[in-house]
């Protein structure tokens, strides 16, 4: 009787050391109270819409026989383009937790220096000239984005050793805008002139305009989800879903070049006349991002 009221009372002592310090080491884990400081690594699917206005200068100042030389005035074309790319970033963050019972709260700041890129398209109708038959513009607009960083407060509820949580703050980035509109006369039948003074010349192009050195910084809002688990006294894991609108933003070029690679339209007389060109001033980008990512943080 005796040797089993001893062996009853080590096997409890047995079960009370091993659940005593797990108890107080769950009890020390959840306490996400401090400051943290980390790096994450995401995949973000961005989108880009550019719109613009395109004034485009086509082939002029041709020979046209029974009309003389034949002056085209320019037209301008609306440009509304919208794309979408999927790349992988990493950069970091830190920020400070405050828990009361099971709530916590917070704020934390993060940055991406690095750069990606989206790019938005169109293709659109040219009516026929004086002087030149229907042809396409293809215009493309290419964003670079980088220094993207935010400040975000956090709230969120911990269940022992995990933490779910809501986020939002405000966002900025710094963006860089490239563009290229291209266009080529296929040659052939001009516009339709009365009488039999239509002009009928060769092709040209394409004339490629390439503008460049357009720069901004952009500001905007994100939120989103996230899950934090700990990994012991120091370390978490976990994994963040972000959602960041960037206000729309006008980009202006500062350097414009035109390439005519040739072969050049030639009138009656043997002349090429003025060649055909893009000129466009600014361009307005409005921004979406929506990133995935996983986050190590180290805990003070």
């Amino acid at each position: 009787m005796q040797y089993a009221f001893s062996r009853g009372n080590m096997l409890r002592l047995c079960i009370a050391a091993a659940v005593l310090p797990a108890a107080s080491a769950a009890s020390a884990q959840s306490n996400w109270t401090g400051f943290y400081l980390g790096v994450n690594g995401f995949g973000a699917r961005d989108r880009l819409h550019a719109s613009d206005t395109l004034l485009i200068n086509q082939i002029s100042g041709l020979f046209v026989t029974g009309r003389g030389v034949v002056i085209v005035p320019g037209t301008s074309l609306p440009l509304s383009a919208t794309g979408h790319k999927t790349n992988a970033d990493f950069g970091g963050q830190l920020g400070f937790l405050w828990q009361s019972g099971p709530f916590v709260f917070g704020a934390e700041a993060d940055g991406d220096p690095f750069r990606h890129s989206v790019s938005a398209s169109q293709t659109q109708q040219l009516p026929p000239t004086a002087l030149t038959p229907a042809t396409t513009i293809a215009s493309t607009r290419e964003v670079q984005m980088d220094r993207q960083w935010s400040v975000r407060a956090r709230a969120g509820m911990a269940f022992g050793n995990t933490l779910a949580y809501a986020t939002g703050g405000y966002a900025s980035a710094r963006l860089s805008a490239f563009g290229i509109d291209s266009f080529t006369n296929p040659g052939g039948p001009a516009a339709t002139c009365t009488p039999n003074c239509q002009a009928n010349f060769g092709p040209e192009g394409p004339n490629t305009t390439t503008s460049s050195n357009a720069r901004g910084t952009v500001g905007g809002w994100t939120a989103g989800l996230g899950v934090d688990q700990r990994l012991g006294r120091h370390f978490s894991i976990g994994l963040e879903y972000l959602h960041t609108a960037f206000a729309a933003h006008n980009l202006t070029f500062q350097s414009t070049v035109t390439s005519f690679p040739g072969p050049f339209t030639h009138d009656n007389n043997g002349a090429t006349g003025v060649h055909g060109q893009v000129l466009t001033a600014a361009t307005r980008v409005a921004l979406t991002t929506d990133a995935i990512g996983l986050r190590l943080n180290f805990r003070f």
